[in-house]
């Protein structure tokens, strides 16, 4: 005689209820990077350690450039000291289109040695700069009515946030069946249909490229409810022993 829930499907419910009880917990940890929805922000921003910035520069030494002096539209990490000491901190403060002057002593070790340890004049021009920052879905919400001085930013910012509020309703919903669903089988049906629409989410609101740890575990997590969900369905027509 089949059993509306046996050993098996206990153990998955139990499994479920952590696994979507997890996926809420996510909503409060680094989610997205938001690089490309706060682009305009970050070229707005003084250009801090660990930004990416595009730049235009030439370096002389009485009057005249010397190897590897002069770059165009270069992309550079701001505080990963590639290039000669104290370059990179000559960059930090300024902002997107800035155009600027230091002076700077060539290292003794440099690579052209008919200038290592003069000093250097660099003429820099600072094209664009951004800067990838974690957020989390509860940050995302926050967005909703937020403002920025810019009509049409605010509606995405708003848009976004209420989107995001789906990353919180999907796993409520589907721990709330797994929770209370026992006598029947909705909790495997609804657990597929939210793990489904929670891959959806993240793969379109946050997208492959600006995936963090949250969103990572969170899509990892719903591939893996899904398959359990689909266990449930069939475990639930085996023998209690």
């Amino acid at each position: 005689m089949l059993k509306v829930e046996n050993k098996t499907t206990k153990r998955i419910r139990v499994l479920m209820i952590i696994i979507f009880l997890v996926q809420i917990f996510l909503t409060a940890q680094p989610y997205v990077w938001e690089e490309a929805y706060y682009k305009d922000t970050a070229n707005s921003m003084s250009v801090q350690k660990g930004d990416v910035v595009t730049l235009d520069f030439t370096g002389k030494v009485d009057g005249k450039t010397f190897k590897n002096s002069e770059k165009k539209s270069v992309k550079y990490t701001v505080g990963s000291n590639a290039y000669i000491p104290g370059f990179d901190d000559k960059l930090l403060k300024h902002k997107s289109g800035d155009s600027f002057s230091f002076t700077l002593t060539l290292p003794k070790k440099f690579s052209d040695k008919t200038v290592a340890g003069k000093e250097a004049e660099y003429s820099v021009k600072l094209l664009d700069a951004s800067r990838k920052s974690t957020y989390t879905v509860l940050d995302m919400i926050s967005n909703i009515g937020a403002t920025t001085g810019n009509t049409n930013t605010e509606g995405i910012l708003s848009t976004l946030g209420l989107c995001y509020i789906l990353f919180l309703i999907i796993p409520i919903v589907a721990l709330g069946f797994q929770i209370f669903d026992r006598k029947y089988n909705l909790k495997n049906v609804v657990g597929i249909i939210c793990s489904a629409l929670g891959v959806i989410c993240i793969l379109y609101f946050v997208g492959p490229g600006y995936l963090c740890f949250g969103s990572m575990i969170a899509l990892l997590l719903y591939l893996f409810s899904a398959f359990m969900s689909v266990m449930g369905i069939f475990a639930r027509f085996l023998k209690t022993e």
